[in-house]
């Protein structure tokens, strides 16, 4: 019985260490400041705007607000890439927003995640800054 038991709590072990070795595998680029243009797309001039815009936002709204833009996904979709770096980057106990832009081929998809006291306060941000985005994305501006 005693083996049994060892035997079965190995395989479980075993089974949690190889899940949590394979959520750690999928990687999150590190934030480099407020914006985090990994995919290059703004030259130092429209980082400068970008950032300025970032900065009169959190004022207005005393929230952090941070861009992620990237080429790179290790996950399936754009909105498991924002809640992984959200984590990654541990916004979670923070007033914040977070826009991950992803380009996929000639296309950017983008998603928004917001934490918990802002979405109570600033109720659906999230979606109506999605549909922003999705408007710029579309329009390429």
């Amino acid at each position: 019985m005693r083996t049994l038991l060892a035997h079965s709590l190995c395989l479980v072990v075993a089974g949690v260490l190889g899940v949590s070795f394979a959520a750690s595998a999928l990687s999150v680029p590190s934030p480099i400041g407020n914006l985090s243009d990994y995919g290059a797309v703004f030259d130092r001039h429209g980082r400068d705007e970008v950032n300025a815009s970032i900065a009169e936002i959190a004022k207005l709204l005393r929230i952090d607000v941070y861009v992620l833009l990237t080429w790179e996904n290790a996950y399936p979709t754009v909105e498991q890439l924002a809640g992984a770096v959200f984590g990654a980057w541990n916004l979670t106990p923070r007033r914040v927003i977070l826009a991950v832009f992803l380009r996929v081929g000639t296309d950017w998809t983008a998603s928004v995640v917001a934490s918990s006291g802002v979405r109570a306060e600033l109720g659906g941000i999230e979606q109506r800054l999605e549909q922003r985005m999705r408007d710029l994305v579309d329009h390429r501006r």
